[in-house]
C-alpha cells in the first residue's frame, strides 16, 4: 500500500522542495477529494447539520506561515465531503450560502483567498471523523475578523450603532447562527470555538489604546485595570447573549471554548519603537479565561502551550517579532486541543 500525504506550501515558492512523482501524487489526492467534497453541501441536505461557530480575530481567521503535514486519517473523502461551511461572497457580506468547507478556505469575514487556514479545518476534520453521527454533516460558521477587539463583538454597541458591516462582528455572527439553524428543524448547535484576544492585549498594555474605547487620560495602572474590565465583563456579556439566544435550556446548552493567546507571546514588536511588554497583560486576561471557565460547566479553556508561532519557523518562511500569530503548523494543533475539548464536553 502507498502512503500518500497532502504537503501544504504556503510560504515563497523557493521554499517548496517536492519531488515532482509526489507533487503528482498530491495533486491526484487533491483532484478526488474535491470531487467528494461539495456533494450535498447546501440547503436541500435533509440529514441535519452539526453547527460549530468559530469568532475571533487573526489567529481564528489564519495568519500562519510555514509548511504544515496533515495526517491522510483526516484527508479522506468519507471526512471531508461531511464538512460544509456558511460562506459569502467576497464584498458582498449580505450574501449567505452553504458551501463546502473541507477542502476550501473558510469563509470568515475578513477570509482573504490567499491560501491562510487557521485551526477550522484541522478541527472539522477530526469532528468529521471522530464525533459526527451518522447521517449528518458539520455545518461551520465562520465569522471572524483580523485586527478586532472585543467591543466588535460587543451586543450594545451594535445596537446603539444601528450598523450592520463587518466592523461590528456581533449581528453578523447572530445571522448567520440563524441562517445555519432555520435551514433544517433537526440542526442544532454545538459549539462556539472563540480565538480573541490579542488586540486588548495590546491595548492593556498601553499600545493601540483604539482597539477598546474613547477614555480620559489614566495613570498607567488605572488604565490597565479599566481595560481588564471592559474586556472581562464584553466577553462574559457575549457569553451570556449566546446562551440566552441558543440555549434551550442550561443542561443542554452549547460549548464556549476559548482559545489561549500563543503561550511564548512577551513582547509586542512595533516598527522603529522599543518592544512594548504584554506579560502582564496576557496573564490578566488568561485569569479572566479561568474564571469563566470556573463559573460555566459550558467553558472550556484551550491551552496553547508548546504550539509553535511564525516567529520558531527555522524554513526561511518565519517572521521576525512574530510571536503572536500561531504558525500553520501551530493551528493545525490548535485544532486538533479544540477538538480534544470539546469530545470531553459531549
Amino acid at each position: 500500500m502507498i502512503k500518500t500525504f497532502i504537503y501544504f506550501c504556503l510560504g515563497p515558492v523557493r521554499s517548496c522542495f517536492i519531488k515532482k512523482s509526489t507533487l503528482l501524487l498530491v495533486f491526484l489526492q487533491l483532484g478526488s477529494i474535491n470531487a467528494f467534497a461539495n456533494q450535498n453541501c447546501d440547503e436541500n441536505f435533509t440529514g441535519g447539520y452539526d453547527i460549530v461557530v468559530i469568532a475571533g480575530q487573526s489567529n481564528a481567521v489564519g495568519a500562519g506561515r510555514g509548511s504544515v503535514f496533515e495526517n491522510s486519517y483526516y484527508t479522506q473523502p468519507s471526512v471531508l465531503s461531511n464538512i460544509c461551511q456558511v460562506g459569502r461572497n467576497l464584498n458582498a457580506d449580505r450574501s449567505i450560502n452553504i458551501i463546502d468547507g473541507g477542502t476550501r478556505e473558510l469563509q470568515h469575514v475578513s477570509y482573504q483567498d490567499d491560501g491562510n487556514h487557521g485551526f477550522g479545518q484541522s478541527f472539522a476534520r477530526r469532528y468529521s471523523r471522530h464525533l459526527l453521527q451518522s447521517g449528518r454533516k458539520l455545518l461551520i460558521v465562520p465569522v471572524a475578523k483580523g485586527a478586532t477587539s472585543i467591543l466588535a463583538w460587543d451586543h450594545l454597541v451594535q445596537n446603539l450603532s444601528g450598523r450592520n458591516d463587518s466592523r461590528y462582528l456581533y449581528a453578523n455572527m447572530i445571522t448567520r447562527i440563524h441562517k445555519a439553524l432555520r435551514q433544517n428543524p433537526e440542526n442544532k448547535l454545538v459549539a462556539v470555538l472563540w480565538q480573541q484576544g490579542e488586540a486588548d492585549i495590546m491595548a492593556m498594555s498601553g499600545g493601540n489604546s483604539w482597539h477598546l474605547v474613547d477614555h480620559e487620560p489614566l495613570n498607567p495602572n488605572r488604565f490597565f485595570e479599566f481595560h481588564s474590565n471592559v474586556y472581562r465583563n464584553r466577553l462574559l456579556n457575549l457569553h451570556l447573549n449566546l446562551r440566552r439566544r441558543f440555549c434551550e435550556n442550561s443542561s443542554e446548552c452549547f460549548a464556549f471554548l476559548i482559545g489561549q493567546p500563543v503561550d511564548q507571546w512577551q513582547a509586542w514588536h512595533r516598527p522603529n519603537q522599543a518592544p512594548l511588554s504584554i506579560s502582564r497583560a496576557k496573564q490578566r486576561i488568561k485569569r479572566i479565561f479561568f474564571d469563566m471557565e470556573e463559573s460555566f460547566n459550558s467553558v472550556s479553556v484551550v491551552r496553547t502551550q508548546g504550539l509553535p508561532s511564525n516567529e520558531d519557523l527555522n524554513d526561511g518562511s518565519g517572521g521576525r517579532g512574530d510571536n503572536y500569530h500561531f504558525s500553520n503548523e501551530g493551528l493545525r494543533l490548535l485544532g486538533h486541543r479544540y477538538f480534544l475539548k470539546l469530545k470531553d464536553y459531549q
